[in-house]
């Protein structure tokens, strides 16, 4: 949007008699567009590149939905002790996988009980 203001005021000047005022008019857009610029390469150093197709104001979009994401249906723990893992996850309400690597009994209070890996997997 800056640089259509300079070009309009470049073609402004071309018509009036008064080119001084003008050159201010197109001195000031164009200050105004590399200031714009450097805002932007500000952001994406600190935001990273902006994909294809997003604007900022949807990269912002994005991240509030996702700050403000209502996951208490998805939070869980994957947990080897039964005591310190899975029911302080289940006091929390989270969902528990309880991991028995040290080949001990079932954890009953866990939503589900695996040997391996790929048992978790599955479940995910």
């Amino acid at each position: 949007a800056a640089q259509s203001d300079v070009n309009a005021i470049k073609a402004d000047y071309l018509k009036a008699a008064d080119k001084t005022a003008l050159e201010g008019k197109i001195t000031t857009a164009q200050n105004a567009a590399n200031d714009a610029q450097t805002d932007v390469d500000a952001l994406a150093v600190i935001v990273g590149t902006v994909a294809e197709g997003k604007t900022v104001v949807q990269m912002i979009a994005d991240a509030q939905t996702a700050a403000t994401y209502d996951d208490t249906e998805v939070r869980g723990l994957i947990g080897d002790n039964a005591d310190a893992d899975i029911l302080g996850a289940r006091n929390a309400g989270w969902h528990t996988i309880y991991f028995n690597i040290k080949g001990a009994a079932p954890c009953r209070e866990a939503d589900a009980n695996v040997d391996s890996l790929l048992e978790v997997k599955e479940i995910l």
